[in-house]
């Protein structure tokens, strides 16, 4: 495991937060923290109210801490409430409460910038529509299916994907999340997977489909798959190669094909000299609650092979290779800053 040290804070097609955003994050955390603690006093209450009142970004970064924090109240005991979870009931959190009640379903994971984007853009609608689906699985799960024609398939964690075979056809719909695919030869023909951005089909190939912040990544290990997307754009992709595309506009280039597109069926996540952001994203979709990286090390590089099924350690790793340290504010909120 190794990194380099660019320090650019757009790397790898994702946008991380601002450095001033970051901040307002880790103050709104460490407030969390502290009025979460049995020892709070009013004045320490008061001083928190002031921060809250200083900047309409403090507030948007509170919700943060508290839309993931909320998640946890439920393990929380009536009679051991800490005096934060009364004061989010203050009539001047009102309005925040109300959004609580929104996305207080148990579906809404955060980790990296997830906060920071409209509900639009959150995996929420996603997640309403998995709880119809065929097959679905939960943070940090991931499941094994053996599909009737003899392919083989593997969900990654939060992935909902329904089966639709016919005499005529093999139809699988990917609604959300990461698939790998083993596709058997058929006389029906090939193996056709639909997405909100297109369609991908093969037979006889090994490929994966990951959907990411900018479209749908599609991987091929063995064999040939060719693309369609929403706007008509075709394609067929070889093996070894990967590309990204979206519903409309044209097909992003072929590029090597990633490791990490394959390796997590085997709960390894392989990083190739990723961006330590994107290392965060690809972690925390394994993991409850927040995780996030400074602006100041977003850039660094990551090689390396970290378990998936104990992100923990995983995240202790990085210290051993890279001039970061590890932030646990709360056991659900952490965050990798410069040592």
């Amino acid at each position: 495991m190794r990194a380099a040290g660019s320090r650019a804070i757009q790397c790898d097609g994702v946008l991380t937060v601002t450095d001033t955003h970051y901040r307002h994050l880790k103050q709104a955390a460490d407030w969390y923290a502290l009025l979460c603690d049995e020892t709070v006093d009013e004045s320490q209450r008061a001083a928190w109210r002031r921060w809250l009142e200083q900047d309409p970004a403090h507030r948007k970064a509170w919700s943060v801490v508290e839309k993931v924090g909320e998640r946890f109240e439920p393990f929380r005991e009536e009679s051991h409430r800490k005096p934060a979870y009364d004061a989010l009931r203050a009539p001047d959190m009102a309005s925040i409460g109300r959004r609580r009640a929104l996305l207080s379903l148990g579906v809404l994971a955060v980790a990296g910038l997830a906060g920071w984007r409209t509900l639009r853009d959150t995996p929420l609608a996603d997640h309403l529509a998995a709880l119809t689906t065929d097959y679905a699985t939960g943070t940090g799960e991931r499941r094994e299916l053996a599909l009737a024609d003899g392919s083989r398939a593997w969900l990654n964690t939060l992935s909902a994907l329904d089966i639709d075979y016919g005499p005529r056809q093999r139809l699988l719909h990917l609604r959300t999340g990461e698939l790998l695919l083993e596709a058997s030869r058929d006389p029906r023909g090939p193996l056709r997977v639909t997405t909100r951005h297109g369609e991908v089909a093969g037979e006889g190939a090994t490929f994966g489909l990951c959907h990411q912040a900018g479209g749908l990544c599609v991987s091929v290990f063995s064999g040939t798959v060719d693309i369609l997307n929403g706007a008509g754009a075709r394609a067929r992709l070889e093996q070894g190669r990967q590309l990204t595309f979206s519903a409309s506009g044209p097909l992003g280039p072929p590029l090597p094909v990633e490791a990490a597109r394959r390796s997590w069926s085997k709960g390894v996540y392989v990083a190739e000299g990723v961006s330590l952001q994107r290392f965060v994203e690809e972690l925390g979709r394994h993991r409850h609650g927040y995780l996030g990286c400074s602006p100041e090390v977003a850039a660094l590089r990551v090689v390396g092979s970290f378990p998936l099924a104990d992100t923990e350690r995983a995240l202790d790793m990085l210290p051993l290779a890279l001039p970061v340290r590890i932030r646990r504010v709360m056991p659900w909120w952490v965050s990798i800053e410069a040592a």
